[in-house]
């Protein structure tokens, strides 16, 4: 337990009148109200541990699984747009391969017309 003469550092948490945040804010109210928190600041305290420093074996799994999740879906978008972008270089090498004249095909093209 930090002592009396440590420094305080105060951070400030806003809510608005949106639907979620008055949920939120009743249930802070319960939490209080039931005393597992002495103040709203150890309430926010254990929050921020849970949520940003996992303990457990299992947290950390948890965010392994999500972490990998989330490189599964870069993956497939990557695999996505490298397979759009192939394809778009495709197209325009059959354009460039249709429109290059065989300079051979140009210089027979009016002996077969009288043909």
């Amino acid at each position: 337990m930090a002592s009396p003469s440590a420094k305080r550092l105060t951070k400030s948490v806003t809510f608005t009148c949106s639907s979620e945040e008055l949920v939120l804010l009743k249930a802070i109210d319960n939490e209080l109200k039931n005393k597992k928190f002495p103040t709203f600041s150890e309430l926010c305290k254990q929050a921020l541990r849970h949520l940003l420093l996992p303990t457990s074996n299992e947290q950390i799994e948890q965010r392994i699984i999500g972490l990998e999740a989330q490189l599964i879906e870069l993956t497939e978008r990557l695999v996505f747009i490298e397979a759009k972008l192939n394809d778009d270089s495709a197209e325009h090498v059959e354009i460039k391969e249709e429109t290059v004249a065989d300079p051979v095909l140009d210089r027979l093209r009016p002996l077969l017309e009288d043909f």
